[in-house]
Formats: structure tokens, sequence, C-alpha cells
């Protein structure tokens, strides 16, 4: 079982299927928790900040940091560093954070994602956003 958990995620008709321990308070009406690794792009990070620390850090402070792209670290692209999080996706992630800067000034960091599964709260499906949802629509909701 562990073996086949570790080999995901899976992709069924381009869908992808994330295979998660059942935790020991299953809920059936407990939505659901979803964690996969995500590649985020901080945008227009002041150069000066483009050290491995620091986007570490700011990378913690989203989620739980996996690795970075030291391509982007190396400042061979101006896009902005690339760090892979592992986050739940059933949550709507944040696009900016508030970071304290060694002058004392906050600098609003933007964040993109360069995937994010779509999930609906509403029918608890991963493929589309509340706003799309059928089962909404069709309920009157």
């Amino acid at each position: 079982m562990e073996k086949t958990r570790q080999k995901s995620p899976f992709e069924v008709f381009g869908t992808p299927l994330v295979l998660q321990l059942m935790p020991p308070n299953f809920d059936p009406d407990m939505g659901p928790e979803v964690n996969v690794s995500v590649w985020l792009r901080l945008v227009d990070l002041p150069l000066d900040l483009w050290n491995l620390m620091t986007v570490s850090k700011i990378a913690s402070y989203i989620k739980t940091p996996l690795t970075t792209d030291f391509k982007t670290l190396r400042r061979e692209t101006m896009d902005g560093p690339r760090i892979q999080v592992i986050m739940n996706t059933a949550q709507w992630p944040r696009d900016a954070i508030n970071i304290l800067l060694p002058s004392g000034d906050y600098l609003d960091q933007k964040i993109e994602y360069e995937f994010m599964p779509k999930y609906c709260p509403s029918c608890k499906v991963f493929s589309h956003l509340v706003e799309e949802c059928i089962g909404r629509q069709t309920s009157g909701k």
C-alpha cells in the first residue's frame, strides 16, 4: 500500500489522482485535505533577497518547502525565484504575503502558482471552482 501511495499522483483521463491514508477519525462530511507539491514563483522579489536562506524562509511561511529552483537563485531568469512546496490544494492559497525587510519597511510580496487544482467546496470535487458548479446551479443555491 505504501509503495503505491508514494508513486502518486497518478493521472486518470488527464486529472491528477492523489492517494492518501484515511485519517483515524474519518468523517465523510469533512472537507478533503489533499497535500500535493506545487511550484510557486515570488514575483518581483527584490534582488537583494534572492538568496537560499531568504527564499526558504518565505517559502516556509507559505507552506512546507521542498526544493528551490537554483536556476532562478543564480538569477539566470528574472521572473522571480521558483520554489516547490507541499500544500493543501482544497484550500485556496494566498496570492501575497507581507514581509518585514531589514530596513524596517514591509513588502507586499506577490505569489504566483504554476498549477493549482480546481476544487469546489460545494460538491467537494476537484475539477471546477464553486462559481462553475453545476450542482449548485441546479439545486438553486
